[in-house]
């Protein structure tokens, strides 16, 4: 059963692209929405575990690699971490 947790609560508006992103459940995945090289909404389905992350990529509009977020073997941790810390 696939249970959705979406944090933008709708699809967003104006959103360039889609990045769809395999979580740690094979049941489920991410979709992040996002503009220029920010992320601006998120939807997790079946993704508990990722939640928290792609949470603080949205509201701390943290700048991110398109290609990263769709390469499951990084972790999104190290995304929100500060560059060089």
């Amino acid at each position: 059963m696939l249970r959705p947790s979406s944090y933008a609560r709708r699809v967003p508006r104006g959103y360039e692209t889609t990045v769809i992103r395999p979580p740690k459940s094979p049941e489920g995945f991410i979709v992040f929405y996002v503009k220029g090289n920010r992320v601006i909404a998120v939807d997790c389905v079946n993704a508990i575990a990722e939640f928290n992350v792609t949470r603080r990529l949205v509201s701390e509009r943290i700048e991110i690699d398109p290609v990263a977020l769709a390469d499951p073997t990084i972790d999104l941790k190290s995304l929100v971490m500060p560059k060089g810390g």
